[in-house]
C-alpha cells in the first residue's frame, strides 16, 4: 500500500506506484490566473479566483504559487527575486478540496516580501475532473506566428527629418553625490542624442529653482519659514560687510514674509540670542533649525531678518550651486554645444504666482536633503501676477538664461553675478504640462509665453538665436482639447506683436492611459501600441491646425513615456515592451515627414520615490534597461537623411517594420557605401513572430533588443538561409543588408 501526498493537497492511498500515478494523471489539464496586488478588503478588491469547471469538481492541485515577482509562463511559471515563501500554502489553505476559491493578493494575506516592489500572485492549478479556469487568466504561453515584410527598394515614402531623443529629469540619482552618478553620466554621454530635453521639475526645487526667495531690498532674510530638519542659511555677500544687527528672529510658528514676519502662537524666548550669538560680526552663518537648538519641547520653524553693515546693500537670492550642477553635468555629457538640447526650466518661482506662501521645506527633511522630492511647492493660480507678474516672470527667465549663455546677468538692484558660461543654448521649451500645473489655460499661457519670450530676448538672447518649443501639453486622451489649444496659441493675432515670430515649435506628451500588464489581452502590454494608433490622429489633427495657421511651426514629442505595468527590475519584459512603445511612436511619427521634429523618451533617470516605471535606468545599478538600448538602437542607427522606403507586412497584425536607406553602417558606423539598406522591426505583442524577408538578401544581420538582451547591449542575430529570422516578444531589432 501507499500513500502519496499530491503537492500538500490530498493523501492518495492505492495498492501500486503504477496505479498511484494513474489517479495522478487522471486530474484536470493545468490552468493558471494571475492579478495585481491589492489592499485588503474593503480596500482595492483586487482578486484572484479559480473555478472548476465541472459542477461536482474540486480544486485538486496548487502546482505552482508565488506572490512577488514571478515569471513565465503557464505551465513554466519560476518564482522571482521577490517571492513570498508560504504562497503555496497560503493558496492551498484557501483552494483545495473546493470548487472555487477566492484569493487576496495583497501583503495581509501574504506578508511583504519586498517593501516597495510592485507585486503579483501567479497560480498554476489542476481540478480533481475536468478543466478549471482562473479570472483573472493568465495569458497563453508565447505563440510563433507568420509575417512577411515586402519592400519596393525603388520607391521612396519620405526622407527623415525627425530626430529620435530622449528626456532628462532632475533627479537625486543624477547629483554628484549620487552612488551612480558616473555609470549614469557615461552611458549618458554614450548615447550621443541631438535634442536632448532636460527638465528640472517642480518635485526638486532646489535642483530647478534659481531664485527661491524673492528680492528683499535692504533687509537679509532666511525665506519662508524654514522647518525642523534644515538650516537657515544668511550671506551678506559681496561688499556688504557683516551681520550687525538681528531685527527680527523667531522659531516657533511664525507668520509673514521677509520685511513682515510676525511671532506665532508659539515663540521661543531665545530665538534672538541664539541667531544673534550665531551670526552677528559675520559676513556669514547658520542656524540649526530644532527644538534643541532654541531649548524649547515643541516642533517649530525659523523665520529671521537682519542687517548687514553696508546699509546700500540690496539683497537678491540667486544660487545656481545645485541647479547648475546637474544640468551642466547633461550638458557636458551631450556636448550640448552643438547637440541642440531643448533646456526647459519649466519650475518658475512660485512667489511670482503667491502673495501668501511660496515655501520650498514643507516635506523635505533633514539638512542633507537639498534634492529630495517633494510634493509642496507649486502654488498659486496662472498667470504669473505676484512680485512684478508677468514681466518679472520673463526677466526672471531672461537672467537664468543669460547666466549660461553671456557669462552673468545683473539682478533686479543691479548686483553682479558672475558665471564665466557661455552655452550654446539654441533652443528653448517654456513651461511642461501647463494646463496642470498653475492651471494655465490657451489664454493665460500665451500671455506668459510671451513675457518668457521678450525676457530672454533682452537678457540671454538680444540676437533672436533661439527658437522656442510651446504649449508642452501632458498626456493627451483628449484630442478637442489639444486641438483648442493649438488653434488659440498658434494664431499669432493672440500674441503680442514683437512676439509672433517665436512660434518656431509646439509640443505635447505621449503616455498610454489604461491598466497595462502581463495579463490577458485586454490589459497587457499590447495596449501600448493600440494608444499609438489613437494618438497618431490627434498628431494628425493638431498638424492640420499648424498648417492652418503657423505653417512654419514644426512639433516636438519630447516626452513619450509609459508610466504604468511595471512589475519590478526583474521583469525585462515590461522595459522592453515600453522601448518599444516609443520606437512606434517613432516609426509613426517620422513617416510623417517633416512634420515632428523629435520623438524624445521618457525618461532617463527616476525611481520607486516618484514614477519609477518611466526610468530607462536601473536605480539601483545605473545599467541601462531595454529602453535605454531601444534608444541607443535608433539613435545609431537612424539619422535625419535617410530615406523611408515602401513597406508593407502581410501575415501579422502586430508586427511594425519600415525598410529605409541608412547612411550609417551596422551600429551607427560611417558607411563606405552610399547608403545602407535596413529595416526597423518592432513586435507588438507577447508571441514569437517568425519573419521572411525578401529575396535577395545575403549576409542579413539583426541587432536585438529583447528580454533575453535585457540590460546589455543588442544581441546579434544572423538570418537564417531562406532569409527568415524570429522576433521575440515585444522585441525591437534593426536588420541590415549592405549594397555596392
Amino acid at each position: 500500500v501507499l500513500t502519496c501526498n499530491m503537492n500538500g493537497s490530498m493523501l492518495l492511498t492505492c495498492f501500486t506506484l503504477v496505479a498511484c500515478l494513474s489517479v495522478i494523471n487522471a486530474l484536470g489539464p493545468v490552468f493558471c490566473g494571475i492579478a495585481k496586488n491589492g489592499g485588503p478588503p474593503p480596500m482595492q478588491k483586487t482578486t484572484l479566483s479559480l473555478t472548476c469547471t465541472e459542477p461536482a469538481a474540486t480544486i485538486a492541485s496548487i502546482d505552482f504559487a508565488s506572490y512577488g515577482t514571478p515569471s513565465g509562463n503557464c505551465g513554466s511559471y519560476v518564482a522571482g527575486k521577490c517571492a513570498a515563501q508560504n504562497s503555496t500554502t497560503v493558496v492551498q489553505s484557501l483552494c483545495i478540496g473546493k470548487h472555487s476559491c477566492v484569493v487576496y493578493p495583497n501583503t495581509t494575506t501574504f506578508g511583504d516580501p519586498c517593501f516597495g516592489t510592485a507585486k503579483i500572485l501567479v497560480v498554476q492549478a489542476k481540478c480533481d475532473v475536468g478543466s478549471g479556469s482562473a479570472n483573472p487568466p493568465a495569458p497563453l504561453p508565447p505563440q510563433t506566428g507568420n509575417a512577411t515584410i515586402n519592400i519596393n527598394w525603388e520607391l521612396p515614402t519620405v526622407n527623415v527629418s525627425t530626430v529620435p531623443s530622449l528626456q532628462v529629469v532632475a533627479h537625486a540619482l543624477l547629483m554628484r553625490d549620487s552612488p551612480i552618478h558616473d555609470k549614469l553620466f557615461q552611458l549618458l554621454k554614450e548615447l550621443q542624442p541631438k535634442h536632448l530635453r532636460y527638465v528640472p521639475w517642480l518635485p526638486t526645487p532646489k535642483l530647478s529653482v534659481a531664485e527661491l526667495n524673492p528680492p528683499s531690498n535692504y533687509s537679509l532674510c532666511g525665506g519662508e519659514p524654514v522647518k525642523d530638519g534644515w538650516f537657515v542659511s544668511l550671506d551678506c555677500g559681496t561688499n556688504g560687510g557683516v551681520i550687525d544687527n538681528v531685527t527680527f528672529a523667531s522659531y516657533g510658528n511664525p507668520t509673514g514674509h521677509c520685511g513682515s514676519y510676525a511671532q506665532g502662537t508659539q515663540h521661543a524666548p531665545s530665538s534672538k540670542s541664539v541667531v544673534s550669538q550665531a551670526c552677528l560680526n559675520r559676513s556669514t552663518c547658520s542656524i540649526d533649525v530644532s527644538p534643541q537648538n532654541f531649548g524649547v519641547n515643541f516642533a517649530g520653524s525659523l523665520a529671521v531678518e537682519v542687517a548687514c553693515s553696508n546699509r546700500s546693500k540690496q539683497h537678491t537670492y540667486w544660487n545656481f550651486t545645485l541647479v547648475d550642477d546637474q544640468f551642466l553635468d547633461v550638458w557636458n555629457a551631450i556636448s550640448g554645444d552643438d547637440s541642440e538640447p531643448i533646456p526647459n526650466f519649466s519650475t518658475a518661482p512660485t512667489w511670482l504666482y503667491s502673495l501668501d506662501s511660496y515655501g520650498y521645506n514643507d516635506i523635505c527633511t533633514g539638512s542633507g536633503s537639498d534634492h529630495c522630492t517633494y510634493g509642496g511647492y507649486e502654488k498659486g493660480q496662472a498667470p504669473a501676477s505676484a512680485r512684478g507678474g508677468g514681466q518679472a516672470l520673463g526677466e526672471y527667465y531672461g537672467r537664468l538664461l543669460s547666466w549660461y549663455t553671456k557669462g552673468g546677468f545683473s539682478d533686479e538692484y543691479g548686483n553682479s553675478h558672475i558665471s564665466n558660461h557661455y552655452l550654446n543654448i539654441t533652443m528653448y521649451e517654456i513651461f511642461n504640462e501647463v494646463d496642470y500645473e498653475h492651471g494655465y489655460t490657451p489664454e493665460s499661457y500665451t500671455v506668459d509665453f510671451d513675457h518668457i519670450v521678450r525676457g530672454i530676448r533682452q537678457f540671454a538672447d538680444p540676437e533672436k538665436r533661439i527658437k522656442f518649443v510651446g504649449l508642452s501639453l501632458p498626456n493627451i486622451d483628449d484630442q478637442d482639447k489639444v486641438v483648442s489649444w493649438a488653434q488659440y496659441f498658434l494664431n499669432a493675432s493672440n500674441h503680442a506683436e514683437d512676439t509672433r515670430d517665436a512660434l518656431q515649435y509646439i509640443g505635447y506628451h505621449s503616455y498610454p492611459t489604461g491598466n497595462f500588464g502581463p495579463f490577458n489581452s485586454d490589459d497587457s502590454y499590447a495596449g501600448f501600441f493600440k494608444y499609438i494608433d489613437s494618438f497618431m490622429e490627434t498628431v494628425v489633427a493638431v498638424d492640420g491646425i499648424r498648417k492652418q495657421l503657423s505653417p512654419n511651426t514644426r512639433t516636438c514629442l519630447d516626452e513619450s513615456g509609459v508610466a504604468n505595468g511595471l512589475q519590478g527590475l526583474d521583469q525585462p519584459l515590461y522595459f522592453v515592451a515600453a522601448g518599444s512603445y516609443w520606437a512606434y511612436l517613432y516609426a509613426r511619427a517620422a513617416a510623417l515627414g517633416d512634420v515632428v521634429k523629435v520623438v524624445g523618451q521618457s525618461q532617463y533617470m527616476d525611481s520607486p520615490d516618484r514614477e519609477a516605471p518611466v526610468t530607462m535606468m536601473n536605480w539601483v545599478t545605473g545599467n541601462g534597461t531595454a529602453k535605454y538600448w531601444i534608444n541607443k538602437l535608433l539613435i545609431d542607427e537612424i539619422q535625419t537623411g535617410d530615406i523611408f522606403m515602401s513597406t508593407n507586412v502581410t501575415g501579422n497584425d502586430y508586427l511594425h517594420a519600415q525598410a529605409f536607406l541608412s547612411k550609417t553602417s551596422f551600429r551607427g558606423v560611417g558607411s563606405p557605401y552610399p547608403y545602407i539598406r535596413k529595416v526597423l522591426l518592432i513586435n507588438k505583442n507577447n508571441n514569437n513572430i517568425d519573419i521572411t524577408f525578401p529575396g535577395g538578401w545575403t549576409d542579413c544581420v539583426m541587432l536585438v533588443v529583447d528580454s533575453i538582451s535585457n540590460e546589455g547591449p543588442p544581441r546579434t542575430v544572423e538570418c537564417n538561409h531562406d532569409n527568415t529570422v524570429t522576433l521575440t516578444p515585444y522585441a525591437t531589432a534593426i536588420a541590415f543588408q549592405q549594397v555596392a
